[in-house]
């Protein structure tokens, strides 16, 4: 299934399945056990099969009542308050190497930095741009929503506690997080305001047979500019998931894949860096979770 958070009317906030016709299934309203019914994707995540099985008889049976054009509603982040974010670092071969790392000089475990809930904004979002960068960044990722508690488990039953996936556009200011590392770690650079789009869906796992194959592409006005598969992760979805387990992953807690080469970062043609200013449009996209577009604001 495919689950969105969106509004009717601004500031009410409603859990809502895709169709096959594009159009938004209320899942409160649609269910024949609305008191029961989760009213918000972490609820649903919460509540396991049952949420699941709930959602699926309001899916079957959606009536007019309950049913919404995609363009009569606003689409927000589809998980709006994650427990927690962990962004996977330098987990792809080429972009640690267009970053400046040697070949065999990448991480020997996996690596991240923190995510703050409050940066989490919706498709169609606009990221101001920050006053303290001028180097504004893109970085197209998928994000892993864990479903049930992960607690030091295994990478070999690692997506049995994986509820779905959604795109995650990692917004960086690289001068601002360039600036912190001397001290050894990295925070604003990463959680300046609206840095994080994320959607526009998230889609449960059993319809994403094979997770890691996955392609995934980022335009910047309508150039690609970056374009790999999951496949080339460093450590894969299931490692990442064990590794962090050691934290204890919660329900609604997300881990992000990476990024592929491709970043302004990285450019090394004539002109220097193409980073990011006021009007562009990036789009990022992962097969089978849609488009996730954010305009740089001013």
């Amino acid at each position: 299934m495919r689950f969105v958070t969106f509004e009717v009317d601004p500031g009410k906030e409603r859990l809502g399945i895709i169709l096959a016709d594009g159009r938004i299934a209320d899942l409160q309203g649609a269910s024949s056990d609305p008191d029961n019914t989760p009213v918000d994707m972490q609820a649903l995540i919460e509540s396991g099969e049952i949420g699941l099985e709930l959602a699926k008889t309001a899916f079957a049976n959606a009536n007019e009542d309950f049913l919404f054009a995609a363009e009569d509603v606003t689409l927000k982040a589809p998980l709006p308050r994650p427990h927690k974010i962990i962004a996977a670092g330098k987990n792809f071969s080429d972009h640690s190497a267009e970053m400046g790392r040697s070949a065999g000089n990448g991480p020997i475990q996996p690596v991240a930095f923190a995510q703050a809930a409050t940066t989490v904004v919706g498709p169609d979002a606009s990221v101001p741009y920050p006053p303290e960068t001028s180097q504004l960044d893109y970085e197209v990722e998928m994000a892993v929503i864990i479903g049930t508690r992960a607690f030091n488990v295994d990478a070999k039953d690692a997506y049995d506690y994986v509820f779905g996936y959604t795109m995650f556009n990692d917004i960086s200011a690289r001068d601002v997080y360039r600036a912190e590392r001397p001290s050894g770690v990295g925070l604003m650079g990463k959680n300046l305001p609206s840095f994080a789009p994320m959607g526009p869906m998230i889609v449960t796992k059993d319809e994403i047979k094979t997770p890691q194959s996955l392609g995934l592409r980022c335009r910047v006005n309508g150039e690609t500019r970056q374009n790999s598969t999951l496949g080339n992760m460093i450590f894969k979805i299931d490692e990442l998931i064990a590794h962090w387990s050691q934290t204890d992953l919660r329900p609604g807690d997300m881990v992000t894949t990476g990024t592929p080469s491709g970043v302004a970062a990285g450019d090394k043609s004539e002109g220097g860096p193409r980073w990011l200013k006021p009007g562009d449009v990036v789009e990022i996209e992962v097969d089978g979770l849609g488009t996730l577009t954010t305009t740089i604001g001013g």
